[in-house]
């Protein structure tokens, strides 16, 4: 018998049959007899081989070790037992693969399988190309309630027009008050308001950063940079 739950810690992108393959892929057999052999107690020959097993993965489908572990059935024939594992802070975002599982001759039966996730402070993070591409293999957003706003201000605390049509999808554009970016090519798709600015002449008005996003942001939309 076994039984599977999985909590995502992060807002990913797998769902379904996806998640379940990559979950699969990355728990394997020799990761599976390492976690249950790294701690002797949880492990006893003289005990059923029933577990509570909790695997965390990060982003990429790695093993966290520090954040995974087994609870063996330890108690006696015909005798309730309570399954605990105590209170941890999760090292890193990605997914929680908890389930129990019973490989012994005997009848193990789980019941009651409860669990606790609390939040932390940090509700996104989110990493950018120079020009303003979202790297999304390396950017994540915790679990959020209703309560909690979608946050639109990214890039440069610019606003990302993002889902504001009906169907849900949207422009993907960048709103810096005077004009429109886009952060795809690195370039925004009106002229600069102030074209005679700055010896610029030798500059397509339609620039970003006077083509050098490492060292120069502008912030507005007109020519008016930050080193």
């Amino acid at each position: 018998m076994a039984i599977a739950f999985v909590l995502l810690i992060c807002l990913g992108y797998l769902l379904g049959e996806d998640l379940n393959s990559a979950i699969s892929s990355a728990y394997t057999s020799s990761e599976y007899e390492e976690l249950i052999s790294k701690d002797a107690d949880e492990n006893l020959a003289t005990k059923p081989k029933a577990y509570l097993t909790y695997v965390l993965f990060d982003d990429l489908f790695n093993m966290v070790d520090d954040n995974s572990g087994v609870k063996q059935v330890q108690g006696n024939p015909d005798e309730l037992q309570t399954l605990t594992v105590e209170k941890f802070v999760i090292k890193k975002t990605g997914f929680v693969y908890i389930y129990t599982s019973n490989e012994s001759g005997e009848n193990v039966y789980f019941d009651n399988l409860v669990i606790s996730h609390n939040s932390g402070p940090l509700l996104e993070e989110t990493h950018y190309y120079p020009y303003g591409l979202k790297m999304a293999d390396i950017s994540s957003s915790a679990l959020k309630g209703v309560n909690y706003p979608e946050n639109r201000k990214k890039y440069n605390g610019n606003e990302l027009q993002s889902k504001e049509f009906g169907d849900g999808s949207g422009l993907e554009l960048y709103d810096f008050n005077a004009r429109t970016y886009n952060q795809q090519i690195g370039r925004f798709l009106q002229i600069d308001p102030l074209p005679d600015d700055g010896e610029q002449e030798s500059w397509t008005p339609y620039h970003y950063a006077i083509n050098d996003p490492i060292r120069i942001m502008t912030l507005t939309g007109k020519y008016g940079v930050i080193f």
